[in-house]
């Protein structure tokens, strides 16, 4: 099966440069700055009207300039997370199990050029198409361009990763049915948990740098709708989906096990000396390990950093509004 041309880009970054992830992203970002940044702060003049003030340009011009290169840099971290614990996970099959999914990981990687068109269908809908101007006469025809542009590499890049997240998560999701689980050593399977910690950190991330819009103070439902309306989505493909199946499979042999116990408990006599007590605290301490089994593939330290990753949105939202006071304070001083 061949690999989708995205991938084989990634994977010869991963191959051929020691910081893959940075240098992507920081290339992205010169080129998104030059373009909307600059623009939107030196070269845009006051005569253009097409936002309701200076600070929403700036806000949607830091967007621009920043959300992109973020997800393109997750992108890559998640390939080289996803190549090390797929290969991991992979290993704990029988080889005859194993190559069926091998084959498949990318079949429908192709399909890849068909999101590039969904994210563009989404950026038209994003956009106040009555606050632009096309007229090429026009004092804001440029701004308007560039509004267009930006928008369409906003939802263009989300659409992308999140395609890329939905295949990988597809094929944890198949995994998790075949790989076989061991209530008492669940770590082998914490791999299905950082996949999803990693896809949680990329909605969070994503939302935290969307907040920069509003630097302007307007939360309008044009603005942040499709953001919300996407989100749900979002987090089912990257968070649940990965490791949804390997949980219910837990749960249900942690379930069975419990039953089988509590089986034997009910056959064992209670007498309170000789073999039969000692037969009856060792079912009653194996009822009680098997009940402190986490039903999730993921360890403590990956589930705190669930709990971390929550606050990423509110601390962004609390700097953005520190920029907004900051700005109102320089502004004021000029």
């Amino acid at each position: 099966m061949r690999t989708p041309l995205p991938i084989r880009f990634i994977s010869y970054l991963l191959a051929t440069l020691r910081f893959p992830s940075l240098t992507l992203g920081f290339g992205v970002f010169a080129v998104l700055f030059l373009m909307y940044f600059v623009g939107a702060v030196v070269i845009a003049g006051p005569e253009l009207n097409v936002w309701t003030t200076e600070r929403g340009r700036l806000g949607f011009a830091i967007v621009v300039s920043v959300l992109p290169p973020y997800l393109f840099m997750y992108l890559v971290a998640a390939t080289r997370l996803n190549q090390n614990v797929y290969t991991t996970l992979l290993s704990q099959l029988k080889s005859t199990d194993a190559s069926p999914l091998e084959l498949e990981r990318y079949q429908l990687g192709r399909f890849w050029p068909l999101t590039i068109l969904f994210g563009v269908f989404l950026s038209l809908l994003s956009i106040d198409w009555s606050a632009l101007t096309f007229d090429i006469d026009s004092a804001g025809f440029m701004e308007s361009i560039s509004i267009l542009t930006g928008a369409v590499f906003i939802w263009t890049s989300v659409v992308l990763v999140l395609f890329f997240l939905l295949l990988e998560g597809c094929e944890y999701h198949k995994l998790g049915k075949q790989v076989p689980i061991d209530l008492y050593n669940l770590d082998k399977l914490n791999g299905f948990g950082r996949i999803s910690l990693g896809g949680f950190l990329w909605i969070m991330g994503s939302l935290a740098l969307s907040a920069l819009q509003a630097i302007d103070q307007e939360f309008s439902w044009q603005r942040y709708g499709m953001i919300l309306a996407i989100g749900p989505p979002a987090a089912a493909v990257s968070v649940i989906l990965p490791s949804w199946s390997v949980h219910r499979r837990i749960r249900r042999k942690k379930s069975t096990h419990l039953e089988e116990i509590t089986a034997q408990i009910n056959l064992t006599p209670t007498l309170l000396s000789g073999d039969a007590l000692m037969r009856m605290n060792g079912l009653l301490a194996r009822k009680s390990a098997i009940q402190a089994v986490r039903t999730w593939p993921m360890d403590l330290s990956i589930f705190s950093r669930f709990v971390l990753y929550v606050f990423i949105p509110p601390l962004a939202w609390i700097g953005a509004a520190l920029m907004e006071n900051f700005l109102d304070f320089y502004i004021a001083g000029l």
